[in-house]
């Protein structure tokens, strides 16, 4: 690989590194306020930025993110018609017409029972502070005074957990006395780098810090990892209960998702859904909003039973809370997800609910509703539950689903309807063609579910028929 290539690896990486992780940054584009952090207005800046409509009445804030809805929906249809010649086909255009230029009927936005303190999983940078005199557990802001960027305690965030400020303030005092921090002593072996707070509403939290390590022998840095150990269990931060202590070493030049090393307390915490209790390791996922994820989840449940299906088929799955959550109303479950990991919890939170009759695949969703559920009998007609990351799912997914003519109904959860989630919504709907091959779907109706207040963000639920 030329110098070139290697460049623009990095670039695509640290490109993808900073979009996946949106909230460990609460910097915006505008010059205007990231070249102008001070002491004074650091908090401040950081609230617009990450809660830009933190000052709103929380019910004008629904109304904005239904108008917003209202408009993605709109774009679906602007896709076909500008860009996809010959798909524009009379079954797009009733659809056009029927709902005012939309995809489909958007039915309002459910909002959130809790608005603030909601967060359960908080991502934290370590970065210097206004002054540029000391290194701060927060998220970066953008540029000071000094033309370098800055990094502020979100202490003030109404979105953010007492617990979760309380954790943030400890590991700071803890960096304050660290041998192991950046800029420290040359001979060091390493120096601590973010921390990420996850915790359940059973009052449970997990600590999962990142150590940018220069060795990559374990036995190199289990000083700094027992320096952690002690702080938590038996020094300062051990009044703060923590359920679940993980040390993560990282050997890049780039933040990465390397091994977890489980270092105090249990492995795992618990938390509890529409009475059903499920497990969390380091790197699962799970909804940041419990309170809003029931109603989520009671949505998806309503339109489960509108399908009529026998089976569920659960879509990049993760630790299997929606078909789990479905179990009851179908005959069937199949969940499939690439992460082993998430497989495993899984597998675990199905039995330990009760759950007998789902099953989990690791593997590649496009493969296995293109080769294996084929080959599977089924009773009756199956709706598909699709919930992806932010950028939605590939083509190859779109194609598969399409193709796989047991699904006859599909259930799709977006946290960010925009992008290419829209291009997914399109390629659904669109007839038949050399690359989107099977039958289109219908889409029936849409609503929002407010998992996010006072950011700009709103999950989308979808339901299409065929």
């Amino acid at each position: 690989m030329n110098v070139r290539n290697k460049q623009l690896l990095t670039w695509c990486v640290l490109t993808r590194i900073r979009h996946t992780h949106r909230f460990r940054h609460g910097y915006s584009n505008r010059k205007a306020l990231v070249n102008t952090t001070t002491e004074e207005n650091q908090y401040e800046r950081l609230a617009f930025c990450v809660t830009p409509y933190y000052r709103k009445p929380y019910d004008t804030q629904v109304k904005i993110k239904e108008s917003n809805l209202k408009k993605s929906l709109q774009k679906v249809i602007n896709i076909v018609r500008h860009t996809r010649k010959g798909q524009y086909s009379p079954a797009v255009k009733k659809l056009d017409e029927e709902n005012d230029g939309q995809m489909c009927a958007l039915v309002g936005v459910k909002p959130a029972p809790e608005i603030y303190g909601y967060r359960n999983k908080d991502e934290m940078s370590i970065g210097p502070d206004v002054t540029g005199d000391r290194r701060v557990v927060g998220l970066y802001v953008g540029k000071g005074s000094s033309g370098k960027v800055v990094c502020v305690s979100p202490q003030h965030l109404v979105i953010m957990k007492k617990t979760h400020v309380d954790i943030i303030n400890a590991y700071q005092d803890f960096l304050d006395q660290s041998a192991y921090v950046k800029y420290g002593r040359s001979g060091m072996i390493g120096y601590w780098d973010s921390v990420v707070i996850r915790s359940s509403q059973q009052q449970d939290t997990m600590v999962t810090v990142m150590f940018r390590a220069r060795q990559k022998s374990a036995d190199e840095y289990l000083e700094a990892r027992e320096e952690l150990r002690h702080f938590f269990q038996q020094g300062q931060g051990r009044q703060l209960g923590v359920t679940s202590l993980y040390f993560r070493p990282s050997f890049h030049s780039y933040w990465s998702y390397s091994t977890a090393h489980h270092v105090m307390g249990s492995p795992h915490i618990f938390e509890e859904v529409l009475s059903h209790k499920f497990r969390i390791s380091p790197d699962s996922f799970f909804q940041t909003n419990t309170p809003a994820a029931v109603v989520l989840y009671s949505t998806v449940r309503d339109y489960v039973k509108q399908s009529g299906a026998a089976t569920v088929i659960d879509v990049c799955c993760g630790t299997g809370t929606i078909g789990i959550l479905m179990a009851d109303l179908v005959q069937d479950i199949v969940g499939v997800e690439m992460v082993k990991q998430a497989i495993e919890d899984a597998v675990f939170n199905a039995e330990n609910n009760g759950v007998m009759n789902a099953e989990f695949v690791c593997g590649k969703a496009h493969r296995f509703l293109r080769d294996e559920l084929p080959q599977r009998k089924m009773n009756g007609s199956a709706v598909a539950v699709v919930n992806p990351g932010r950028n939605g799912i590939n083509k190859k997914v779109v194609n598969a689903i399409r193709q796989c003519k047991e699904i006859r109904h599909l259930i799709y959860v977006s946290c960010k309807p925009s992008g290419n989630v829209l291009v997914n919504f399109a390629d659904l709907i669109v007839p038949k063609s050399d690359k989107l091959e099977g039958e289109p779907f219908v889409p029936v109706e849409a609503v929002g579910v407010d998992m996010f207040p006072h950011t700009t963000h709103c999950e989308l639920v979808v339901m299409f028929s065929r």
